[in-house]
């Protein structure tokens, strides 16, 4: 896992983006066997989170844009 997200970041640095971690399955002994690194920009924010006026502090700008590059690994 740590060399496949060192690779995507170096690829990401080469062709002008970041990544981030992303989804992780576990198995049932809680070790990890599969992880997404993605686009630090990808996917789009809850509707719910979003929308909801009844928050007390102001909503920052959004910064995703609903990208979907990502690089999936499984572990052995």
């Amino acid at each position: 896992r740590v060399v496949a997200f060192k690779f995507y970041n170096m690829y990401g640095c080469v062709h002008g983006f970041a990544c981030r971690r992303s989804r992780v399955v576990k198995n049932k002994d809680r070790d990890v066997i599969q992880q997404a690194f993605v686009y630090h920009r990808e996917g789009l924010w809850d509707a719910r989170n979003v929308n909801n006026h009844e928050r007390k502090r102001e909503h920052k700008p959004t910064s995703r844009c609903g990208c979907m590059a990502k690089i999936q690994v499984h572990v052995d």
